[in-house]
């Protein structure tokens, strides 16, 4: 991880687009912007490891992160974050952090530490009831996942992951490792239930892309 100065402007567009500072007018976005030290880190850097002491929050400012649980080495891929997506606001309160967060590419982010953060927080109620929102909103979308693993065949997860990054296109690329990681399915499974959504006319592979051509089928699976 490498520090670095970002333009300002740059730094402001990630922070207009995070739920956790919408609402706040220039100034305090401006107030906020000079909190914050920026770092790029390479594709498939940590940035955050699960049950590690930390409560810095983080903001995505380009590129991605990637936040899975990890078990034997094994990755459960929990979400991906873009810019404007903060991370670490859990271990803010708890002093812990809760998940793994890594570049899913080359990737600049920006930290606000705790000390600043806090003082900050408390003076403005606006950012206090974002933070709420984020947090709340953060916990109902793990915890679907979480039933979605634990009651959910792999044909369904597989389904549901397809159905969910196909929502404004009609096709991606053709990842069975990252198929495997969101589901948490085994590659080999994750690969004969693609050829079987083949065969039944669901979906199609175009070279190193795969094509939903019936999403009402799709659909149909997870009911």
């Amino acid at each position: 991880m490498k520090k670095i100065n970002v333009n300002i402007h740059q730094l402001k567009l990630a922070l207009y687009k995070s739920i956790l500072f919408s609402g706040l007018d220039d100034v305090l976005i401006n107030k906020i912007a000079k909190l914050i030290k920026c770092y790029f880190i390479k594709k498939k850097e940590k940035v955050v490891i699960e049950r590690q002491k930390g409560q810095d929050i983080f903001i995505v400012v380009s590129g991605k992160i990637n936040v899975y649980f990890q078990n034997n080495k094994k990755r459960f891929l929990v979400t991906r974050l873009l810019i404007g997506d903060i991370f670490g606001e859990i271990g803010f309160f708890t002093k812990q952090r809760t998940a793994n967060c890594e570049s899913a590419e080359d990737t600049i982010i920006g930290v606000i530490k705790y000390k600043n953060f806090s003082k900050f927080l408390f003076s403005n109620k606006q950012i206090i009831f974002n933070l709420i929102k984020t947090l709340i909103s953060r916990i109902l979308e793990t915890d679907k996942e979480i039933k979605n693993l634990v009651f959910r065949p792999v044909i369904q997860r597989v389904a549901n992951v397809i159905l969910s990054e196909t929502y404004r296109k009609k096709a991606i690329i053709l990842n069975i490792h990252s198929l495997s990681q969101k589901t948490a399915a085994a590659r080999e499974t994750v690969s004969r239930t693609i050829s079987l959504l083949e065969k039944t006319g669901i979906l199609k592979r175009q070279q190193n892309m795969l094509v939903v051509t019936n999403r009402q089928k799709l659909k149909e699976i997870l009911r």
